[in-house]
């Protein structure tokens, strides 16, 4: 048997030692903990104020899965609006419309019409013939005759489908003060990508934005990308609505407190 160790013995100081690590080791409290459910990218579609709010993790993706990945077999499903199993709904339609938005040439839509520019997109295979087919060739005539489409068309610059990266403060995302204070303190950012439907410089030299989906992007957002690209903020935003055949402006107050969806 070992002999008796005395209190103040050194066993019981080497003892004590040990326990005193193991006590700071597993007891450690990693300083940037609120960190660990940040996501380094997020896109522009999923923005709003409190996207990173802690009691909605789910809603964030950090890592989307590839598409070849959700399924058991290497054969890739035809989107529904292409293999004729389900009728054409009204947004399928609205998809079609806005690829033939995303790749007409204003110029030529403007001279020739809407019908002519569908055959050209068709024929140049930017449209499958069941897109061409579901393509609201009304929604498009009306856009043509609206007065911010004749400002495109003569713009000085135009800038469409243009694809982006920022990098923003985190602390934007979030309407937990407690963890707003925190990104504040680390300084923490986050880089936002995403597509700008359309902007450009008219013939007066103002800097207008024209969107035509509902990505949700913050006025804030908006002019810092603009920022970045063409050197100046907008001087104009506009939402258009295919569906109503509208050109809504967005007031500069609104820009600044709340967000576009």
């Amino acid at each position: 048997m070992k002999p008796e160790q005395k209190e103040g013995s050194p066993a019981d100081c080497v003892n004590e030692m040990w326990r005193e690590t193991f006590t700071r080791r597993f007891c450690f409290a990693y300083p940037l903990l609120h960190l660990q459910d940040i996501p380094a990218k997020l896109t522009v579609s999923a923005l709003r104020p409190d996207i990173l709010n802690r009691e909605e993790p789910e809603a964030i993706t950090l890592d989307p899965v590839q598409p070849s990945a959700q399924w058991d077999t290497e054969e890739i499903p035809v989107p529904a609006f292409l293999d004729g199993t389900r009728e054409d709904s009204a947004a399928q339609a609205g998809i079609a419309t806005h690829l033939y938005m995303q790749f007409c040439d204003f110029e030529r839509l403007w001279k020739t019409g809407a019908q002519a520019e569908l055959d050209c997109l068709l024929q140049a295979a930017f449209l499958t013939k069941e897109q061409a087919a579901l393509v609201r060739l009304e929604e498009i005539e009306a856009f043509v005759q609206s007065a911010v489409f004749g400002r495109m068309v003569r713009a000085r610059e135009m800038y469409r489908e243009f694809r982006f990266n920022a990098v923003l403060p985190a602390a934007r995302f979030t309407t937990d003060s407690a963890l707003q204070e925190k990104l504040t303190e680390t300084k923490t950012d986050i880089t936002v990508q995403g597509v700008v439907d359309c902007m450009f410089v008219d013939q007066e030299g103002r800097a207008v934005l024209l969107d035509y989906k509902t990505d949700r992007l913050t006025g804030a957002e908006h002019r810092e990308l603009c920022q970045n690209m063409l050197g100046r903020p907008f001087d104009e935003v506009y939402l258009y609505s295919l569906a109503l055949g509208d050109c809504i402006p967005v007031p500069q107050g609104i820009l600044e407190e709340s967000g576009i969806t």
